[in-house]
């Protein structure tokens, strides 16, 4: 009887194990990778939605302003060029009220009474007539001249005002997409290793289809750009853009030609993460010293705590800024140079990818550039996504 029980209770406990066996197997076969994969390859096209649309609208600020930098280099210009005018007129009319207070009243009189003829007497009063309208000219062009460098300066000084407004704005949105990269690394770090192996296979693979998941992928594995710890980053560049327009002569001290090589995956942070100093005037040699640096708005030296498009280019090639992107852009076009097909394009050519000159790179082949993207990449390898024009430096 005891023995009859004994095999019933194997056989129950046996059908129980059976049961929780088949459940822990129905369970694990509910949790497969597939499913694993397609909730991660959703989340990540989610992500990467939301991170290019900040992007581009970070994008659009950033070329906004350095649209502005250009309009302000422009001011200038034509402020420095009123000015030399200015001097000119100033010294004319100088001259002219030299002569009238050496001639005085009176030896105007003696000058029109001394005449020796009727013929003689008309021509000098016609003289001294002519002399007089000069010298009316001459200070109503300095006149005029004088209000219309007033004007410039008062409009340049009100462009700066609404820049510095700009900027802050472009900082918060920055620190939004920052905040977005963080959760797509933190999010695919937390995937299986076999996850992310066949995330990758399948984005390579459908590359158009899972674009955003590229992008979100591309983001959570390359470094935020930072600026070395090591480097006086005293970061007033927006402060400070009408001197940088100016020319200032700011390289670096620290001329070293170390990590003149860089890797960095397109539309990211380089993975050197600002490390080491960037030496000025190699050319692409630099461009590569200089990935990972933050972005700038005005600045052109690592003393100023990273680059903007155009200051890194002045950097690279002369290294101190010697005007804004528009007038490489000009010079290069004045020098003859100006490339309207990619297909052009040589190693370390300047890249504009928008009209106006809002942004400019270095070309390194195979349709990508090495640039200062916006204050969320900071300086990176990315592609030439649209192209306006370019050709060799041209400072």
């Amino acid at each position: 009887m005891n023995s009859n029980r004994n095999i019933t209770r194997r056989a129950l406990f046996a059908l129980s194990a059976s049961a929780v066996f088949a459940g822990l197997t129905s369970h694990i076969a509910y949790a497969d990778p597939q499913s694993e994969l397609e909730a991660a390859s959703a989340k990540l096209d989610s992500l990467g939605t939301k991170l290019t649309q900040a992007e581009d609208d970070l994008n659009e600020k950033t070329y906004a302003l350095d649209a502005t930098n250009n309009k302000i280099g422009d001011v200038q210009e034509e402020i420095s060029e009123t000015e030399k005018k200015l001097e000119v007129q100033r010294g004319i009319l100088a001259a002219a009220m030299r002569s009238s207070y050496k001639a005085g009243p009176q030896e105007a009189l003696d000058f029109i009474l001394g005449a020796s003829s009727p013929d003689d007497f008309i021509s000098r009063i016609y003289y001294m007539d002519r002399t007089s309208k000069k010298q009316a000219d001459s200070i109503d062009q300095v006149k005029t001249l004088g209000d219309q460098l007033t004007q410039q300066k008062n409009e340049l000084e009100a462009q700066q005002a609404q820049l510095q407004e700009q900027i802050q704005a472009m900082k918060t949105q920055a620190d939004d997409v920052k905040a977005q990269i963080a959760e797509a690394k933190s999010y695919y770090d937390s995937l299986d290793a076999e996850v992310k192996k066949q995330l990758a296979e399948q984005a390579a693979a459908e590359s158009n289809k899972n674009s955003n998941v590229n992008a979100a992928i591309n983001y959570a594995t390359n470094d935020s750009p930072s600026a070395p710890a090591d480097t006086n980053t005293d970061n007033n560049g927006a402060n400070n853009a009408s001197n940088n327009n100016n020319g200032s002569n700011d390289t670096p001290s620290d001329n070293s030609n170390n990590n003149n090589g860089g890797n960095s995956s397109d539309g990211g942070g380089s993975n050197n993460g600002g490390s080491g100093s960037p030496y000025p005037c190699g050319g692409v040699g630099s461009a590569y010293s200089c990935l990972g640096w933050p972005y700038v708005w005005g600045g052109a030296s690592p003393r100023q705590g990273g680059f903007d498009c155009g200051g890194l280019v002045y950097y690279c090639f002369l290294g101190y800024r010697n005007g804004t992107a528009g007038t490489i852009g000009r010079n290069i076009k004045a020098a003859g140079n100006w490339k309207d097909s990619m297909d052009q394009l040589s190693y370390g050519d300047c890249v504009f990818t928008r009209a106006g000159y809002e942004h400019i790179g270095i070309y390194i082949g195979n349709g990508q550039m090495i640039h200062a993207a916006n204050e969320a990449l900071g300086v990176c390898i990315g592609s030439v996504w649209a192209f306006y024009g370019g050709g060799p430096f041209s400072g």
